[in-house]
């Protein structure tokens, strides 16, 4: 399940929000790179997903814990045995790795905990991000 957040991904963190594009689909579908932002302060945001869904947004809200940014996600889903919609919820959890060996460059780690919903079980991991040159 990875950090769900792909292989290719930019973080531009502000003094008051962290934006992640993701690219998702190969450039060739035509489809746009998905942008999601939280704010920093901890109030609500709400991030549309697009890919073949049409409910509610996301609602994330976000604390800092030490050096780790913690962002708590609503995730809003239909039980189709139940015909109902739902809420899952995803915590990810990042942080910047000291770096040790060349290049020199921190490394990012996010951790992912998808919470149990409908009697399913709770998954948790970790992916490890390095930096990409342009």
């Amino acid at each position: 399940l990875g950090s769900g957040w792909g292989d290719k991904l930019t973080i531009i963190h502000t003094k008051d929000d962290l934006k992640v594009e993701k690219v998702f689909f190969n450039p060739r579908e035509g489809l746009p790179i998905i942008s999601s932002e939280y704010l920093l302060n901890g109030s609500p945001s709400f991030n549309k997903n697009n890919i073949g869904r049409d409910l509610d947004p996301n609602v994330s809200t976000t604390h800092w814990d030490g050096n780790t940014l913690v962002i708590t996600t609503k995730v809003p889903y239909l039980d189709r045995n139940e015909n109902k919609a739902k809420i899952s919820t995803v915590i990810y959890s990042l942080w910047l790795e000291k770096p040790t060996s060349a290049p020199w460059e921190p490394r990012l780690t996010i951790e992912t905990k998808r919470l149990a919903t409908d009697n399913g079980m709770q998954v948790v991991n970790q992916t490890v991000y390095s930096k990409g040159y342009r």
